[in-house]
């Protein structure tokens, strides 16, 4: 993306109907532009940058468009760096499409993907690693996403990062010490190769580390999955509705009515989650019905949360028995004995226990049996939150890419000890430089293209 230096506008809010709406305008004639576009121009030429001030936008003719708010900042004192207006009009769409109109006719034009942000990048207001903060809060789909992201735009990520630098740098020390007098009998007695071995390991250890912890953050801003089992007919997705709050699956008294899996995400228990109503466990006559079957079994595997759903009037089939059996063991699994208002059910509750699973009587036609049901699930949820690890340092796909090259350069010229100690230097300099990249110092338009679209 090629550099502009004119008068960029972007609504900084969503787009939709709301009280308010936010505009911003950056660039050398954004004071201009607004002004043009405003009744009282004395006024706001006369304002102080920072300070609020009501005014009323006009349209070219000279009628009044809306009563708007304005706040003027000078550069270098702004998010941009740039000369900057940021106007409050109302959040109406058709009034903010006809307050864009308007400041596009005064001179200005609609700002690209990651514009303001960019310029912010090339103005020494931020740097890359906080410009993709700022990304992540703004998408962050889960608590972990968006604290950890705070923390990186606070500049979280600087010990880290200055602490495998340091023990690259020493690892280099101790490695041109090898080079140099490698010859001398006393060099094994400093220590120097082992030094140099620990340092690379390390680092090593600790990036792999991040890496893994990355990996948990995807999965907590994918949410936890919850996910409910059982025969056919037992009731799982009349609880599915009943959790949700409105009537997102079809229900009949038909057995077999949900052959696949159907999702929603959901809050509970202050973690975003994934609910998922499955086909009913049994044996199956045809290939759809298997392929729900084995779809089941998939999700039964790799789920946050198990919620066994079972008919309090029926008998446990034998498929059924099953699967409960190999996943017994799980500390995710709550057992639901639903329809009570058919039958007690206590022989299945009494199996339940006996396997350690915690288990609930429901009735779907019972609101506050299903309350119980949610609370349950939603402790168990924020239980396994509670206890996932996925404070990290790498919060954009780059971070990543870059973090995995050092992690290889530095495994490269781990293996060539310790007879190639000049290839092993050069790998530690170039692991040097990813951090340097990391960090955003070393950068081509084409990675700053991608970060900032």
């Amino acid at each position: 993306m090629e550099r502009k230096v004119d008068t960029i506008i972007a609504l900084a809010t969503a787009r939709g109907r709301g009280a308010l709406a936010v505009i911003r305008v950056s660039g050398e004639q954004s004071h201009q532009i607004v002004e043009r576009s405003i009744c009282e121009k004395r006024k706001f030429s006369g304002s102080k940058p920072g300070m609020l001030k009501r005014y009323t936008m006009i349209h070219e003719s000279g009628d009044e468009l809306d009563e708007v708010t304005a706040v003027k900042y000078q550069r270098p004192r702004s998010f941009s760096g740039e000369d900057m207006v940021e106007l409050i009009c109302h959040g109406g769409e058709e009034i903010v499409r006809e307050v864009l109109g308007r400041l596009v006719s005064a001179g200005a034009r609609y700002a690209g993907r990651g514009e303001f942000t960019r310029r912010a990048f090339e103005n020494g207001k931020t740097d890359l690693v906080r410009a993709e903060a700022i990304n992540q809060i703004v998408n962050a789909r889960s608590i972990e996403g968006a604290g950890g992201a705070v923390q990186a735009y606070f500049g979280g990520y600087e010990d880290r990062i200055a602490r495998w630098e340091d023990l690259l740098v020493q690892t280099i020390g101790h490695i041109e010490t090898i080079i140099e007098f490698g010859e001398e009998e006393d060099i094994e007695e400093c220590g120097a190769t082992d030094s140099a071995v620990g340092g690379i390991e390390t680092v090593i250890r600790e990036a792999e580390e991040e890496i893994e912890r990355r990996n948990r953050l995807l999965e907590a801003e994918k949410g936890i999955e919850i996910v409910l089992v059982g025969p056919p007919n037992a009731g799982k997705s009349t609880l599915f509705n009943r959790i949700l709050g409105y009537e997102r699956v079809l229900v009949h008294e038909e057995r077999g009515t949900t052959r696949d899996s159907v999702s929603e995400r959901i809050r509970i228990g202050g973690v975003n989650s994934y609910i998922i109503d499955t086909a009913g466990v049994r044996y199956a006559d045809n290939e759809v019905e298997k392929m729900g079957v084995e779809r089941t079994w998939d999700y039964v595997r790799r789920s946050g949360v198990i919620v066994w759903v079972t008919a309090a009037n029926e008998k446990f089939i034998e498929e059924e028995l099953r699967i409960l059996n190999e996943c017994a063991h799980r500390k995710n699994i709550i057992g639901v004995v639903n329809k009570v208002d058919q039958s007690e059910g206590s022989k299945k509750g009494e199996w339940f226990r006996q396997e350690g699973i915690e288990c609930l009587y429901t009735s779907a036609l019972r609101k506050k049996t299903t309350g119980n049901l949610v609370e349950a699930i939603g402790k168990m949820v924020a239980e396994i939150a509670k206890h996932r690890d996925s404070n990290t340092i790498i919060w954009s796909e780059r971070q990543e890419e870059v973090v995995l090259r050092m992690i290889d350069y530095l495994r490269n010229g781990r293996a060539r000890f310790p007879n190639q100690m000049e290839i092993i230097a050069q790998q530690c300099r170039e692991g040097l430089g990813c951090l340097e990249e990391f960090r955003g110092k070393r950068t081509t338009d084409d990675i700053l293209d991608g970060v900032f679209q």
